[in-house]
């Protein structure tokens, strides 16, 4: 009778530890899915969004250089508390080396980039005028030619920071303002290489004075980019850099196929961490009563 009791307290107690354990088993399980599942995801949006906000900083755009390297620091927080992270540690390694290269050159890129707005911005207001000093001269052909420039100014700026030959871009640029700049001094009466007659007065203060400000804002700002061709090849090159780094991880760590093995797929299902909390719970109840 002894060892029946004593064999029975022994199952017991051995049902009881082995509720435990399915318990704390399955609360472990859900917390490391819940927090390595968010924090990966993270992680994924994280290293994909980076290139973007690289190149819209790169432009100028409002606040995006501060976006972008709270961004990069994340990736940095994030890799540093997820314990283990999808994909190749030099994939994150060339990603966060190639973000932090361009941060650091966050006091040679906003000036470029203020440079290139400027141009545009100009470019963008000789081209809304434009039509305005056609009804005043009259001279058809020789305001087109002025659209044409103006709108590829405009155009070429937007971009020309991040261009794929920025000696090339600037080349056409350069040419394009001294086009701009002749015709609207023939018209300001200040000498020009075309045979261009000077607009009367109310002409140029209604037309060419306004434009002939916006000549010279794309006359100050270009030296600044032309100074800066060096600067912008190797801005291309790391963005670039950054780019490819973002479509490595994609592919490697946030695209891979789900893990062979049916040990792999079983710990993935999203219910077993509260299915083992509620067998024990169900054993424990059993013991109890």
């Amino acid at each position: 009778m002894a060892n029946t009791t004593d064999t029975t307290t022994l199952f017991r107690l051995i049902a009881l530890f082995t509720a435990l354990v399915l318990v704390a088993a399955g609360g472990l399980m859900y917390l490391q899915s819940a927090s390595g599942g968010s924090d990966a995801a993270s992680l994924a949006a994280l290293s994909q969004v980076l290139p973007e906000r690289a190149h819209s900083a790169v432009r100028g755009n409002a606040n995006a250089f501060d976006e972008f390297e709270r961004n990069v620091a994340r990736v940095a927080e994030l890799r540093r508390g997820a314990g283990d992270v999808p994909g190749r540690v030099v994939d994150w390694q060339a990603l966060e080396q190639s973000a932090g290269k361009i941060v650091q050159k966050r006091a040679t890129i906003e000036p470029l980039a203020s440079a290139s707005n400027a141009i545009a911005a100009a470019a963008a207001e000789i081209l809304a005028q434009s039509n305005e000093l056609l009804d005043q001269s009259g001279r058809a052909a020789i305001v087109q030619d002025l659209q044409q420039r103006a709108d590829r100014l405009r155009a070429a700026a937007a971009n020309v920071v991040i261009a794929a030959d920025p000696a090339a871009a600037l080349g056409t640029m350069n040419e394009d303002a001294a086009a701009v700049d002749n015709i609207v001094s023939g018209f300001a009466g200040r000498g020009s290489t075309l045979d261009i007659s000077a607009l009367d007065a109310d002409g140029q203060a209604a037309v060419v004075a306004p434009m002939a400000l916006h000549v010279a804002a794309i006359g100050d700002a270009l030296p600044v980019l032309n100074d800066a061709v060096g600067e912008m090849a190797s801005l291309r090159d790391e963005l670039a850099d950054l780019d490819a780094a973002a479509a490595r991880l994609m592919q490697s760590a946030f695209s891979a196929p789900p893990s062979d093995g049916m040990l792999s797929g079983i710990a993935a299902l999203p219910w077993l961490p509260l299915a083992l909390v509620g067998l024990g719970i169900a054993l424990v109840s059993a013991l109890v009563l």
